[in-house]
């Protein structure tokens, strides 16, 4: 969604395009809107405007450039089916039905009244995507309606459908999906058209296992960072006003979940998306189960990608403003959240900087500190990227509200639970920054100064190695989670040429990691905090 600002002195004509995906137009006097229209998405040869130059906004049966508008005109309604949409054992008929004529597609493309006309029950053999529009005489054509059949695909997950314009996914000119003519030629393609900021018309379906769901229009854009560069991407689907709905009314996650969405991501993964796929939920989850740290919910599904097979994704909640005022009763315009070192948000920087020039072993600036952060939050948050190793540390995300503290989000951990080795708690507290230096640790340098906090960070250290990190809870989780997608995962190897083999074998080695991590991890802290053995068991820890 855009908005358009433009002086109107000297111009007959704006010297501007809106696009027929919909746009805002605002008209304003001396820095005061006067008017304003939310033009929706349209079709070729549609006008929009006042009806008779005074009504209110409408399609309209003609344009009229350089003379008063004309008089609205209805928009035909959409065809209806007696087939519903989803899952099938075998193939189906389906039955199309409008009060004016209807065409359709199986290509994916948008229908027109040059497609072909609906000739009666159609069968579907095999997993197709139908779309239908309508014409009745003397109306504009209807909405296009979006048909998913999954013909035996067999699948124990929901499925996920995304429909959009062939031509909106894969043209190397318009697709969001191709490279374009800009990426770069090695990984991960930068300005590909996959890097850029586009959202292009869509329909989702979800299709539950219990035959219920939901199907609406929406946005869709390409989610992730480097990732994008992968073949196997992720995606982000905005629900908006020109679309048809603001939002999803719809428990995505059950009870567990909100009601509401303004958006969600179809995640794969990440970088882990050709090995575990599971890594990011497994950690975050186990974490979100015993810790105040907060975490993006989860579920998997398969997705069908324009009536392709695509494989095992999670439907994730984002990472956003709206992710925190609805998980914690907040209003949008007063969410704050940032990224890295949050040098964008002045109540933060204020916060580091009165960290890293006050003495916090003195209980008054220690106190002050907490009074602006939420100091066990933070702890595991810490405490947890400790152990999992995350070599993506760069990649953080915290926020607050007018009733909240400073509160850190786990998440994105995909390049986590490899490296045993890692000095993490060396590295995580450096003065030049973690990882390439790019991301501050003066907060919790400052805060290892505190006896208290020091103190509570070893025991919190300690509980964890023996309540999240202990190869029995790893393994159950694991074990858990492998479950539910071993029967989706050899069809999502076959469709991307990776070995079922291997993936067993990547579950197999989280389940390995704290065995080899958890000795590595005491012996780093033993050592940077000069503890002795004693000490060490006193906390809590682990004899060696």
């Amino acid at each position: 969604l855009s908005e358009k600002s433009i002086s109107l002195s000297g111009y007959d004509r704006l010297p501007t395009n809106l696009s027929s995906d919909g746009e805002n137009v605002y008209l304003s006097r001396n820095g005061q809107v006067v008017d304003y229209v939310n033009l929706p998405k349209m079709s070729t040869d549609m006008a929009y405007g006042r009806e008779n130059g005074a009504g209110p906004f409408a399609c309209l049966a003609t344009p009229t450039p350089g003379s008063q508008n004309g008089s609205a005109v209805a928009v035909s309604a959409a065809p209806q089916t007696a087939t519903a949409q989803g899952s099938y054992a075998g193939a189906v008929n389906v039955t199309l039905s409008a009060v004016g004529a209807v065409y359709y597609t199986t290509d994916c493309t948008a229908p027109t009244s040059a497609s072909p006309p609906y000739p009666g029950p159609i069968t579907v053999d095999k997993t197709t995507v139908i779309r239908a529009v309508s014409y009745e005489p003397g109306k504009l054509p209807s909405e296009v309606v979006d048909l998913t059949y999954v013909i035996n695909g067999g699948h124990s997950l929901p499925v996920v459908s995304l429909v959009a314009e062939p031509d909106d996914l894969w043209s190397e000119e318009t697709g969001i999906y191709a490279k374009g003519p800009n990426a770069s030629d090695t990984y991960p393609y930068f300005g590909a058209n996959f890097h850029k900021d586009w959202e292009k018309t869509a329909s989702v379906s979800l299709f539950e296992t219990d035959g219920t769901g939901f199907s609406l229009k929406c946005g869709i854009s390409i989610f992730g960072a480097y990732s994008r560069g992968s073949e196997k991407k992720a995606f982000s689907l905005h629900f908006r006003d020109y679309y048809g709905a603001g939002s999803l009314e719809y428990p995505l996650f059950g009870d567990a979940g909100l009601d509401s969405y303004e958006t969600f991501i179809l995640r794969c993964s990440g970088q882990d998306a050709f090995y575990s796929r599971m890594r990011d939920v497994l950690l975050t989850s186990i974490v979100a189960d015993k810790t105040p740290v907060a975490v993006q919910k989860y579920r998997p599904v398969v997705l069908y990608l324009n009536g392709q097979f695509w494989g095992v994704y999670f439907i994730r909640e984002k990472a956003n403003e709206n992710y925190v005022a609805g998980n914690y009763n907040a209003d949008v315009a007063d969410v704050q959240i940032t990224t890295f070192n949050g040098t964008d948000k002045p109540e933060y920087t204020a916060l580091v900087k009165y960290a890293s020039t006050h003495d916090l072993s003195e209980q008054k600036h220690y106190d002050y500190v907490c009074s602006q952060m939420d100091i066990e939050n933070f702890t595991d948050f810490w405490v947890a990227q400790m152990y999992i190793a995350n070599t993506d540390i760069d990649n953080i995300k915290f926020f607050k509200t007018p009733d909240m503290k400073w509160t850190w989000l786990f998440y994105d951990t995909d390049l986590s639970f490899s490296s045993s080795g890692y000095d993490t708690v060396k590295d995580y507290t450096n003065p030049s920054g973690t990882g390439s230096g790019s991301l501050s640790t003066e907060l919790i340098r400052a805060l290892l100064k505190n006896p208290q906090f020091r103190e509570n960070f070893l025991r919190r250290f300690a509980w964890q190695l023996e309540n999240i990190w202990s190869t029995e809870t790893v393994s159950a989780r694991a074990n858990e989670l492998e479950k539910l997608l071993q029967p989706e995962m050899q069809k999502d190897c076959d469709r991307w040429g990776y070995s079922y083999k291997n993936w067993l074998g990547s579950v197999d080695a989280l389940r390995q990691f704290p065995a080899q991590r958890t000795p590595k991890i005491t012996e780093f802290l033993q050592a940077y905090f000069g503890l002795s053995d004693a000490q060490m068991e006193a906390y809590g820890f682990p004899k060696g």
